[in-house]
């Protein structure tokens, strides 16, 4: 089982419920998410194309003309310079999280054979990401080394009946940090370090070096001394990362995994806790752990308990849940150690980046 995150899919309506004193408008649930609609458009089992939030639209495709006022932006960081970005918004104190459009609007995927829950790729629609570093110098290639694996994990809202497969599993729950993604590793005697996306160019001397490669040289000596070929990855965060909501005076790298390059699958808790320690890297902050997930651990408690801060007091990303080990869920075969995050909506709200 592989989880991973579709931009654009086809999604069935499940419910549509009014919004009080809202005479123009209504809330059409898909998935898990709650998504404001235009009275009377859908029909609760109508089969839809559902965007999700951070989807980024061409602004060329006049089918999305509609949407100009409220998510255009322009991007020197994207692969697409300008476009329409999907976000969380609140329309008459409803969260509203994802754009949803009629299949007849999109003939080039109309007149074939649709299945609930397809990836529709054939629009062209990106993921917004915003700035890695606002600033400083990062130099580097698309593509990352020796198979390392991308960072990003799915929201519970696309996947919400996976919890029914957590339950009773060995768990633990790990704060989600306002951060840039930062891997660094060791394959056959090289080192090196990646942003998100990136293979990234370590500097001849250290005073021309950047948030990721002050991080790597940092490290590089007890990466090395493990005398395996593994990727820790982590969460970069500090000044000039994003808005550095965790107010931090100096980077800071906190570890969420490591990956075996060699047997490609992550290590157990266990395992990473010991890495960490033996090697003094700091981890993700922990708020819980269990030898049996909750059944009472349902999206809606999720999401009360993903409405946490930083230890500033400013308003945090969010959570991540994980299974403590790789295991099959239900006879699916687990292919990276099964988890997703639960993203704070107060977050999302204030979030224009």
């Amino acid at each position: 089982m592989i989880m991973r995150r579709n931009l654009v899919s086809i999604q069935r309506v499940q419910s549509i419920k009014p919004i009080e004193n809202a005479d123009m408008i209504e809330v059409a649930q898909i998935l898990g998410w709650n998504i404001v609609v235009k009275k009377g458009e859908f029909k609760v089992d109508e089969l839809v194309v559902y965007f999700e939030i951070d989807s980024y639209l061409p602004v060329d495709d006049t089918r999305f003309e509609f949407l100009a006022k409220s998510s255009y932006r322009k991007s020197l960081e994207q692969q697409r310079k300008e476009g329409y970005r999907i976000k969380t918004l609140k329309l008459r104190g409803v969260v509203s999280q994802g754009l949803v459009m009629k299949v007849s609007d999109f003939p080039e995927i109309e007149n074939r054979f649709i299945i609930e829950g397809e990836e529709v790729t054939v629009l062209d629609v990106v993921k917004w990401d915003p700035p890695e570093i606002s600033s400083g110098n990062v130099i580097g290639k698309n593509g990352k080394p020796f198979g390392i694996p991308t960072t990003d994990e799915i929201r519970i809202q696309s996947m919400e009946d996976i919890l029914e497969k957590f339950i009773g599993k060995p768990y633990y729950i790990t704060l989600k940090y306002d951060g840039t993604s930062c891997s660094i590793y060791s394959y056959n005697g090289h080192s090196g370090v990646t942003s998100r996306d990136m293979d990234l160019t370590v500097p001849e001397s250290s005073a021309d070096d950047n948030p990721y490669t002050t991080m790597y040289r940092s490290i590089k000596e007890k990466i090395e001394r493990l005398g395996r070929n593994i990727v820790i990855q982590g969460e970069l965060c500090g000044p000039r990362i994003q808005k550095n909501k965790l107010g931090l005076q100096q980077y800071k790298w906190c570890v969420f995994d490591a990956y075996d390059l060699d047997t490609r699958a992550y290590l157990d808790y266990d395992e990473l806790k010991k890495l960490c320690f033996d090697n003094t890297l700091d981890m993700v902050s922990l708020l819980e752990e269990g030898e049996e997930y909750p059944a009472e651990y349902n999206l809606e408690y999720l999401l009360k308990k993903a409405d946490c801060k930083y230890p500033n007091g400013n308003t945090a990303e969010g959570i991540v849940v994980r299974l403590k080990s790789m295991e099959q869920l239900a006879g699916e075969k687990v292919v990276t150690r099964a988890s997703f995050k639960v993203i704070n909506n107060k977050y999302l709200l204030k979030d224009d980046q």
